[in-house]
């Protein structure tokens, strides 16, 4: 009796040790996904994955170059899933989304509503809920045809890096967790614009003159290059000064005293690299689920401000009506916003710090430091007051989920969600606590 039980315990370990399922080598993992409108109502779904004969364990190691981690693959179906099944008869292997990073949504796509879409992604099991979302200006495709990493030889921790792990001042954060989060309680979403830098066309575009001027419209690139220049591009033994990104011509300079001299960019207007032609900075303002503005970088920065987002950045603040003062500002708290119902006011609280890293060749006394300090405070309040009255208060969006932060006022749920809408025309006031933490080392 023993050995019969020893014996039906070997088989059942044996019997648990089998794998089920596919094997690992037997799978195509996607790493993104783009979706552009097709003519008959369909999308035209791009669908990358990685080649792992092309890359190695770590960003430090020998692996593929370029275009060679990743290879993009067109279908044209009713949904994304549709196209998964349709793209597994062109792939030897079976195509996996659990390693998806992003979703690129093309600006005609995003205009025309992302409902069905979000729909669809949120119900999936095999889409990671915290994969990303973006809107790229022009087409989808094109965007992903564009991505060859220099840096990294892992798409996966290239998106990463893109849009999240970095401190990009002009790249908000959007998950799909996020966005049905912000949906369900009436949140505004706003997703970081992509894009690809025009070094080829004579034209153009006419302005990008900030939030507010800028329809959906005004994303869709002028030429939309093919897959094949994209793939054929190479900046070898060609003279940089030869290249000129078309787009950056219609980026404003921005002249108020917060960030003063940059370029209000948005993607496609910032670099001239021949090498990684794909950029992301800027974002795109939604209501409901379609579309509403476009803003820059600048924008963006001020967006990040208001929600907490910020972290670190350099920042520009002029002086004086010729010179300008370089700080790395530090964001360590989240914004504090007050309702007050009483009183029918909506106050937001910054709590900023600064720390100096150029100045003016004159700058060399302690009165200049903390009339700067005042002055660098008035600045950030403008620009933030200026953003709250042309988003929330002008287009009655709610980014900043000021309504949710008045749902304590109320002691109940329906007289919450009767005077939600109200709260939105309350005077709204933002003020920062800031301060200049290190002055430098030339002054004492």
């Amino acid at each position: 009796m023993r050995t019969v039980k020893f014996f039906l315990a070997t088989v059942l370990c044996l019997a648990l040790c089998g794998c089920v399922g596919t094997e690992p080598n037997d799978e195509a993992y996607v790493v993104a996904l783009g979706i552009d409108s097709a003519n008959n109502g369909n999308y035209m779904v791009t669908i990358q994955f990685a080649r792992p004969t092309q890359i190695s364990g770590g960003a430090s190691e020998e692996g593929g170059k370029g275009s060679d981690i990743v290879e993009n693959l067109v279908v044209e179906a009713p949904n994304i899933f549709s196209a998964i099944s349709l793209g597994n008869h062109t792939v030897s292997k079976e195509l996996v989304l659990s390693h998806a990073n992003v979703v690129v949504i093309s600006s005609e796509v995003a205009e025309s509503g992302i409902g069905d879409i979000i729909e669809s992604l949120s119900r999936n099991e095999k889409i990671r809920p915290d994969i990303y979302l973006t809107v790229s200006r022009g087409s989808a495709r094109d965007y992903l045809y564009s991505v060859r990493p220099i840096v990294e030889v892992n798409p996966t921790k290239y998106y990463q890096l893109i849009f999240e792990q970095n401190d990009s001042i002009g790249v908000p954060k959007m998950t799909l967790t996020d966005f049905c989060f912000n949906r369900a309680n009436n949140i505004a979403n706003v997703m970081p614009i992509s894009g690809v830098i025009d070094s080829g066309s004579e034209e153009s575009v006419d302005k990008y003159t900030g939030l507010g001027d800028i329809d959906i419209l005004n994303l869709k690139s002028n030429v939309e290059p093919s897959a094949s220049d994209i793939e054929n591009s190479s900046s070898e033994g060609k003279n940089p000064q030869e290249y000129e990104n078309k787009n950056q011509k219609g980026a404003p300079l921005i002249n108020s005293n917060f960030e003063f001299g940059l370029r209000n960019y948005i993607a496609g207007q910032l670099a001239i690299n021949e090498s990684n032609k794909s950029e992301t900075v800027g974002m795109v303002i939604f209501k409901d689920n379609t579309a509403k503005t476009v803003g820059g970088a600048v924008v963006s920065e001020v967006y990040k401000l208001l929600k907490g987002e910020f972290r670190h950045a350099y920042v520009t603040i002029r002086a004086n009506a010729k010179k300008s003062v370089t700080m790395d500002i530090t964001q360590e708290k989240k914004p504090r916003i007050k309702v007050d119902i009483k009183n029918k006011t909506v106050t937001v609280n910054l709590k900023l710090e600064g720390d100096l890293y150029s100045l003016p060749s004159d700058f060399d006394d302690e009165a200049d430091v903390d009339k700067l300090e005042l002055s660098a405070k008035q600045d950030i309040e403008k620009a933030c007051n200026k953003f709250v009255r042309d988003v929330v208060v002008d287009e009655g969006v709610d980014v900043l989920g000021i309504a949710l932060h008045s749902k304590s006022e109320f002691l109940t749920n329906d007289e919450f969600m009767a005077s939600r809408d109200s709260v939105l025309k309350y005077p709204i006031t933002v003020n920062c606590d800031f301060h200049i933490r290190r002055t430098g080392l030339t002054i004492k």
